[in-house]
């Protein structure tokens, strides 16, 4: 299973698998775009292109994620936040 959340407050993702997604050098195990004060918990992300790509987020809490063997670099683009 592939998941991408886009644009969303207070999604909560827990105990999944995240395998195997590989049909185009695109694929990724879990994507999280503009997603803000969300949690990401126990799940399973492996064997993807990319494990998990999060970007133009803030405010999430990811916990006990098992992210094993993905062919790319799981990624995470920081924006500084004004404070």
């Amino acid at each position: 299973m592939q998941l991408t959340i886009m644009g969303v407050d207070d999604a909560v993702v827990t105990g999944n698998q995240f395998v195997k997604q590989s049909e185009n050098v695109n694929s990724q195990g879990l994507l999280l775009f503009d997603v803000h004060t969300s949690r990401v918990d126990d799940n399973i992300v492996e064997g993807n292109r990319v494990g998990f790509y999060m970007e133009d987020s803030s405010d999430n809490v990811l916990s006990n994620n098992r992210v094993l063997r993905n062919y790319g670099h799981s990624t995470a683009r920081f924006r500084e936040q004004p404070v």
